[in-house]
């Protein structure tokens, strides 16, 4: 059914988001040190934090989809990460008003970040399964249009970030990116419901559910 195309548009959403929260830091690096209060150690460790676990979380979870299905590793790996942003945003939004960098704010914030990061290539790879037995016939396609909407995120983040900074400052801006990569969740379950509501018109071509 033409309808199935609401699928890859709904994967195309939280990868968009995904990218704009990855980039937000990197957007606003001077900003976070002038009006955040973060030095430039801590900027560090916030960008390492954030990537290091990607070394290895891909491998992870490809093996959580073959052991639990595409659906259910990319709704934890989702719920993860959106829990992720919500500690960054509040750490932020705390920064340097407790105590200054070695605040409760600081720990929330990198604790945060670290969280989100580990989630970071997981929720990029764990849709695939949900789309390739769907799209198999268009799969060269849709690997187009879905990765032009994550590099969209990012192309948005840069674009906007700077704009939100200037009319509300940097805690709110970091506050929307957080907002904005933990929509995913609520884009993720309606992928989910799509990939279902298809395989119920198809039960002979699917083993089982995923």
């Amino acid at each position: 059914p033409r309808w199935r195309w609401l699928l890859p548009l709904m994967v195309t959403l939280i990868l968009f988001g995904n990218h704009w929260a990855r980039d937000s830091v990197g957007a606003l690096e001077r900003p976070l040190e002038d009006e955040v209060g973060v030095s430039p150690a801590a900027y560090r460790r916030m960008m390492a934090f954030y990537f290091a676990p990607n070394i290895v979380s891909p491998a992870l979870s490809g093996a959580l989809a073959h052991r639990f299905g595409a659906a259910r590793t990319l709704m934890s790996v989702l719920a993860l990460a959106a829990a992720g942003h919500a500690l960054f945003a509040l750490g932020v939004s705390r920064y340097g008003r407790d105590g200054g960098g070695a605040g409760g704010g600081a720990a929330l914030a990198l604790g945060g970040r670290a969280l989100a990061g580990a989630c970071y290539e997981a929720i990029d790879m764990s849709p695939i399964g949900l789309l390739v037995p769907h799209f198999e016939a268009e799969w060269a396609t849709l690997v187009g249009l879905v990765n032009g909407g994550n590099r969209f995120g990012s192309v948005m983040n840069f674009v906007l970030m700077p704009v939100v900074r200037r009319r509300a400052g940097a805690r709110a801006a970091l506050r929307l990116s957080s907002a904005v990569g933990a929509s995913g969740v609520g884009f993720g379950a309606l992928a989910v419901a799509l990939d279902r509501a298809l395989r119920r018109r198809r039960p002979a071509a699917f083993s089982a559910d995923r």
